[in-house]
């Protein structure tokens, strides 16, 4: 059976473990920072006008100037955090969504929707020869870490923590911050390779898959989210340090993965 046909029949049951929808408690072992962008028109002398993604934080002195007191952060950080829980004499270790993280992603969002009403005062913002105009602020939304590309290079999706629970909080971000049918269905991290189904062959796997090396902190994902399970999606997820982005840690050793983990007395 071809990879496309197996991914069709998975599309609708989470491959990896969606973490637990209860809040976080205090603590951290694996965590996102995820970029906030918005569409801009991009113009630069002898190209042609493109569609890009710029950093919503380009728009803070602007929208200081009209009176807006709340400067957009250059991304939010979703955590994730390993409890485990003991019933009927069996242990589970499951990765907990922090929902606190999630509702302050969901606000920024609908803080952008309701700057449609100012949308026409903002001007356009030059760096050095390039002009980008802003129509409509709103955050853009992906469906899948690997999916949005912008003009900052430091604006991509990173990680902090743990590696090889990274696959379980994207898979947990699925229907709020990725695509309700994002599935998460393999990854590489170093020597580290996992895949969640025995169906599937490495042989019908992307190239990148095969020629991973692993030599730095970056986690390779493979990914789904279409109706057909035809959209197979590579997706290098870096380290944040990788990034040169703020509150980046160190990241933990290369061990196999604690989440689904069921241990009996």
């Amino acid at each position: 059976m071809s990879i496309k046909l197996l991914i069709a029949s998975l599309l609708l049951v989470p491959v990896f473990h969606t973490p637990s929808v209860v809040a976080a408690e205090k603590g951290t072992d694996v965590s996102l920072h995820y970029p906030l962008l918005i569409e801009a028109k991009q113009t630069r002398a002898g190209t042609k006008k493109k569609t890009v993604l710029i950093p919503a934080e380009k728009l803070n002195p602007q929208l200081a100037k009209l009176g807006e007191k709340k400067p957009f952060p250059a991304y939010v950080t979703i955590r994730g955090e390993l409890k485990t829980t003991k019933e009927n004499r069996e242990t589970t270790t499951k990765l907990v969504v922090n929902q606190d993280d999630i509702k302050a992603y969901s606000e920024w969002v609908s803080y952008a929707e309701g700057l449609s009403d100012i949308a026409d005062k903002l001007v356009p913002i030059v760096e050095k020869k390039t002009t980008y105009t802003i129509t409509d602020p709103y955050i853009a939304s992906a469906n899948t870490p690997d999916e949005d590309t912008s003009t900052d290079k430091k604006s991509k999706v990173c990680y902090n923590g743990e590696p090889t629970e990274v696959p379980s909080l994207v898979a947990g971000l699925a229907d709020s911050v990725f695509s309700d049918q994002l599935n998460v269905f393999a990854y590489r991290y170093k020597s580290v390779k996992e895949i969640e189904d025995d169906n599937l062959d490495e042989k019908d796997f992307p190239e990148i898959w095969k020629d991973w090396r692993g030599q730095g902190a970056a986690i390779l994902l493979l990914t789904s989210y279409g109706d057909g399970g035809d959209d197979v999606e590579t997706n290098v997820v870096t380290h944040c340090a990788s990034e040169h982005q703020k509150g980046a840690v160190k990241p933990n050793p290369a061990k196999k993965r604690t989440t689904k983990r069921v241990t009996k007395d």
